[in-house]
């Protein structure tokens, strides 16, 4: 694969938290929906909020999040599905030029007391975004950058979903208002070996495509013979925020996506 993968690296002071096993129980019925609203309402600003569309009680394999397959296994959580919204961004010296209305879907846990992911999707998907390899494939390719998750934070984050954008809208690699698809998940992360923090981890595809990776100098190679990297391997980047702190600590392209695209 031609990916090259691009990182760069903050490290701030992190306070450290436990995480929590997930219950094993599966609940037949699902919480009030007031309670699944206001647990969302304190980490996610979305105005579709007032108009949900769906609660159901799923498997959280649906995640499809590295390193937790095992632990998701066998565990149900709450699935809500949002109508279409745009995304409020903070007024700043740049505008937004965020015109995307997305479909969201937000994953809670059993009891719906804590949010685990945000998944955003367009109603029409580019075929210029591809999904990223399986949870196995896409953690060999974590731990080569010595990443890892280890489950989800106990308690619910300093830090707004909204915030980790903002932060990564200021300081990251990718433009959050400019992507098409932005998923938000909320776990214990850890690199380089340090115990693990919680933090968002957020991906965003479909923003417009970073230049083609060019050979270095050194190996004499003519650019003309290697072509340009297709636009899907351009267009995601994974940031990651303190979820306390709020500071944007990391940012690779990694995992890779798959070729070709897993459809949605």
């Amino acid at each position: 694969m031609k990916s090259s993968l691009t990182i760069s690296v903050f490290i701030f002071a992190a306070t450290v938290m436990a995480a929590d096993p997930l219950k094993t129980e599966d609940k037949s019925s699902t919480p009030p929906a007031e309670k699944i609203a206001g647990t969302i309402k304190t980490v996610v600003a979305l105005e579709a909020l007032s108009s949900i569309e769906e609660i159901q009680r799923v498997p959280l394999t649906e995640i499809n999040i590295p390193f937790l397959s095992a632990e998701l296994k066998g565990q149900t959580g709450i699935r809500v599905r949002l109508p279409p919204a745009t995304i409020k961004w903070r007024e700043t010296g740049t505008p937004a030029g965020d015109t995307y209305l997305r479909h969201a879907t937000v994953y809670l846990d059993s009891d719906a007391n804590r949010v685990l992911a945000i998944i955003t999707r367009l109603a029409q998907r580019s075929p210029d975004i591809h999904d990223a390899f399986a949870p196995g494939v896409a953690e060999q390719q974590l731990k080569s950058g010595s990443e890892y998750y280890d489950s989800f934070p106990a308690t619910p984050p300093k830090v707004t979903f909204n915030d980790a954008l903002e932060e990564v809208r200021a300081h990251g690699v990718g433009s959050p208002p400019l992507a098409q698809e932005i998923d938000g998940f909320l776990l214990m992360y850890s690199r380089l070996g340090k115990p693990p923090q919680a933090a968002w981890v957020i991906v965003l595809r479909g923003f417009p495509p970073m230049p083609s990776r060019q050979p270095p100098p050194s190996l004499n190679v003519n650019p003309n013979l290697i072509g340009e990297q297709p636009i899907w391997e351009r267009n995601i980047m994974r940031n990651v925020v303190d979820a306390e702190s709020g500071k944007w600590l990391f940012a690779s392209n990694v995992p890779f996506p798959l070729d070709p695209p897993v459809k949605p």
